[in-house]
């Protein structure tokens, strides 16, 4: 039962009952209230979402081509998902080995495991350790574009299935559960349209892969960033692959809204 129910439960409907049931009065006020406690308990939301594990390459961690900025810069999509869930009372705490944006204002959880230029093998050889060190509830991932210049769409989705095959092995292994929230990623031009045709390739047959796992119960939501976000190529991204800080918080939007359920708020920081 969500935290607030429960709490909802003790301390209102639980008195009525034992009230109720030590007196010799009718139950007339008991059943008029009834259908307030059952509004309450069945539109409580808990608004704890967990252990949230941002995971993936530069996009994840934030980083760009020429880019000076020190560590305690960056933030990517991160700090705007921050500021978005605790702007609307959720808790959560973002898990890690990796910390960095130390500097950004209003200040944020900065732990993830994201990696500047790594591949979907990369992670796959190491998620299980991650997890170990940091358990997580909820993982973002955003992961394939460095496999854009190295391998085939089809073979980027196998190494991002295994990510996911790494993820199902420790929730056995451990007896948890652990959701992953999947990303069609985002364009990219790093070599002119043929990579965007790439990303078209990979995200269609992400999609595919997906929803075979989904269809056979893998706790798994595909999100869609290259569509989704209402990211406009042409201003958002700051060197064809990375995006601008409008753009990272056009992509927390949609982590929002997969994470919540619920229309995530306004834009703050775009043009």
């Amino acid at each position: 039962m969500p935290t607030l129910r429960l709490t909802l439960y003790l301390l209102v409907l639980l008195p009525l009952q034992l009230f109720s049931g030590s007196t010799n009065q009718t139950n007339t006020t008991s059943v008029s209230i009834a259908p307030i406690i059952s509004y309450l308990l069945s539109n409580s939301e808990d608004k704890n979402l967990g252990r949230i594990m941002p995971l993936g390459d530069s996009i994840t961690w934030d980083w760009h081509y020429s880019d000076s900025r020190p560590n305690s810069q960056l933030h990517a999509y991160r700090s705007h998902l921050w500021w978005k869930l605790k702007d609307k009372k959720y808790k959560m705490d973002f898990v890690g080995s990796r910390s960095n944006g130390s500097a950004i204002r209003p200040s944020f959880d900065g732990n993830n495991e994201g990696y500047t230029g790594q591949s979907c093998a990369y992670i796959e050889s190491n998620i299980y350790k991650w997890l170990s060190n940091n358990p997580a509830d909820t993982i973002l991932l955003h992961i394939g574009t460095n496999d854009s210049g190295i391998h085939s769409p089809a073979r980027a989705v196998y190494h991002t299935e295994q990510i996911l095959n790494q993820i199902d092995r420790f929730e056995r292994n451990k007896k948890v559960k652990v959701k992953v929230i999947l990303a069609k990623i985002i364009k990219l031009y790093r070599n002119g349209n043929g990579s965007y045709d790439w990303v078209i390739d990979y995200n269609r047959k992400l999609g595919i892969m997906a929803k075979k796992r989904i269809d056979k119960g893998d706790n798994l939501m595909v999100v869609n960033m290259e569509t989704g976000a209402g990211l406009n190529y042409s201003r958002d991204m700051i060197d064809g692959i990375h995006p601008t800080n409008c753009g990272y918080e056009k992509m927390a939007t949609v982590w929002y809204e997969a994470l919540t359920g619920k229309d995530a708020p306004g834009l703050k920081s775009c043009y």
